[in-house]
């Protein structure tokens, strides 16, 4: 009998092709897989934002940029003259942001022109980004706009939390606090929610700026509140994480970091249990919303100081590396952690390219997930695309 030795190489060469596929398809359905990224050269520290099948993020070069799930393709990029630390808002075709070069902007999703710009008066106020040397007073974030009936709200450097005509741009009130607020405001029934630098967190009529209650925490309060069952929820430099009575703003329960730990991330409250980082304690905590007892704990091993993103019963929280850290013979950890909602067991994590400088890698930024694939920006200047 006569072998075919160009006939059985073609056969071996299709099984090969075959199994090679299979082995990749396999590969790209494992939850954590490197589906696709994209390096844009600048550290990403914004929330990423999706709507219509456009996600929007904005990085430390300056520019907002807005890219088709899909094909992959930035549509279009707009230039600011400053970081962009803030996260963004989107109703109706209508996209606001603020960027360090002191202005809120309002620009249009579809083909992102300037539809007005308002000044924050933040330009001449410097920040203390994260270093390795005294004052450890970091200040990494920005106040992210959030809407409401007609209005935008936003916090600013120089103490004011704003409410704006959405349309017009134009100031209806501000509350001057005494310290500068980066923390978000949340809306919730006929009030606003935050806190400022100046230790306290506020709550204010939401149409004429008109404060309810205060509540002093006794250190810095960088997060932004959530709120659920009642209670308000958030952290401050004090070490303390604390639930108040949403209508009175008493004290129901806090929990205090024994290690010194800031209570930096923003909370998120979903079913009786609130979900939150940290910082120097290096862990991902789920605390019940009524008593404060902790329900299980997640070592991220890196600062957590990002908000925690809830999808389909999974957990996702990002952490920071910084060296030399100032606790002995504690390396942080850097990546990206997928964790179980209900066991807080690990599901998979993944990492981002090093950086130089004291922030050595991993991600602040909140993600989302959409059909599947989890968007999130590094620290490192890519923007990844994970099975989630």
């Amino acid at each position: 009998m006569r072998i075919n030795l160009e006939k059985i190489k073609v056969i071996l060469g299709c099984i090969g092709l075959s199994l090679f596929l299979h082995s990749t398809a396999i590969a790209e359905s494992l939850p954590g897989t490197v589906l696709w990224k994209l390096d844009i050269g600048s550290a990403i520290w914004t929330p990423v934002k999706h709507n219509e099948g456009i996600l929007y993020f904005g990085a430390d070069n300056g520019v907002l940029y807005a890219l088709n799930s899909e094909s992959k393709r930035l549509i279009w990029e707009f230039k600011t003259d400053g970081l962009i630390r803030s996260g963004i808002e989107i109703v109706k075709g209508e996209i606001w942001f603020a960027s360090d070069d002191g202005f809120l902007y309002s620009i249009n999703s579809k083909t992102g022109k300037l539809i007005w710009k308002f000044d924050l008066e933040n330009l001449n106020l410097s920040r203390r980004l994260p270093a390795v040397e005294a004052p450890y007073e970091y200040d990494y974030l920005h106040s992210s706009p959030v809407y409401n009936n007609g209005l935008i709200y936003i916090g600013g450097l120089n103490g004011k939390l704003y409410a704006l005509d959405s349309k017009t741009g134009k100031q209806r009130w501000f509350f001057q606090s005494q310290a500068k607020i980066r923390s978000t405001p949340v809306i919730h029934g006929r009030h606003v929610y935050f806190g400022s630098w100046d230790g306290k967190f506020y709550c204010l009529d939401s149409s004429t700026g008109q404060k309810v209650w205060q509540f002093d925490s006794e250190g810095i309060i960088q997060d932004s509140p959530a709120i659920g069952g009642g209670q308000v929820f958030f952290g401050s430099r004090s070490t303390k994480f604390v639930a108040l009575d949403e209508k009175t703003g008493k004290l129901n329960w806090q929990y205090i970091h024994k290690n010194g730990s800031w209570a930096e991330s923003s909370p998120v409250y979903q079913d009786g249990i609130v979900y939150v980082g940290s910082s120097d304690a290096l862990k991902l905590f789920a605390f019940n919303a009524k008593t404060g007892v902790v329900k299980w704990v997640f070592k991220t091993g890196g600062w957590s100081w990002g908000k925690p993103l809830l999808s389909n019963n999974k957990i996702y929280i990002g952490a920071i590396s910084a060296s030399p850290y100032y606790f002995e013979n504690v390396k942080l950890k850097s990546g990206i952690f997928s964790v179980d909602q209900q066991s807080g067991q690990l599901l998979w994590e993944q990492n981002s390219k090093p950086v130089k400088g004291y922030v050595t890698g991993g991600f602040h930024a909140e993600g989302v997930v959409v059909s599947g694939v989890l968007y999130v920006g590094g620290i490192d200047g890519t923007f990844y695309a994970y099975k989630a």
